[in-house]
């Protein structure tokens, strides 16, 4: 009877472990795709203190370059390709914030559905509520993209001096050309990488 007790516990516990483990490889993507979003939103960040700082966009392209294949080396030498995108992404940095960023490439997987669904790589069947979950989500990203270009609201924290920038001291449209412009620099940028996630699948 011990014995056969001692053989149903130890049944168990292989059974539990290899549950976590099957849980545990699931859940690895997804974990790996939050965390990269944080290291993707403290990048905004750091790159945009040092434009603010002076730093020329060529200069910081070169620096982040460098960065990436001393951390990477291999895989920076195989996978990293998107010069002009990057070149674009710090020019549009430079003229807007670091949120605005990080909403415009919150579109990078709306980009690419709409990329996919051009090139045929992609299915849209509206009566299933699949395609329509993708659709809503795609009006949702872009309205919320175009609300955080346009709409800026009070500043809490503010990385500017007075002498060189207007403190927000309430909420309005902004329309300004130089944010607009470099939205749609963020804009070309993120949709380079969209073209480029295509690309690798083709």
């Amino acid at each position: 009877m011990m014995k056969m007790e001692e053989q149903e516990e130890s049944v168990r516990g292989e059974r539990g472990r290899v549950k976590r483990e099957e849980v545990y490889g699931e859940l690895k993507p997804y974990i790996y795709c939050i965390f990269s979003n944080f290291c993707f939103a403290g990048y905004n960040i750091i790159s945009k203190v040092a434009l603010d700082k002076g730093m020329s966009r060529y200069v910081l392209v070169v620096y982040g370059h460098a960065f990436g294949t001393l951390a990477t080396a291999l895989l920076a030498f195989m996978f990293e390709r998107a010069v002009l995108g990057r070149t674009l992404l710090y020019a549009g940095l430079e003229k807007t914030t670091p949120a605005i960023a990080s909403a415009l490439g919150n579109l990078t997987p709306t980009m690419t559905f709409i990329l996919a669904l051009l090139c045929r790589m992609e299915k849209l069947e509206i009566s299933r509520r699949g395609s329509q979950a993708k659709i809503l989500g795609t009006v949702v990203a872009f309205g919320g993209a175009i609300l955080m270009t346009l709409y800026r609201g009070i500043a809490v924290i503010s990385l500017h001096t007075r002498s060189s920038h207007q403190h927000v001291t309430s909420s309005k449209l902004f329309l300004d050309r130089d944010s607009i412009k470099g939205s749609l620099m963020l804009g070309v940028a993120f949709l380079s990488l969209s073209a480029f996630y295509i690309l690798q699948v083709i």
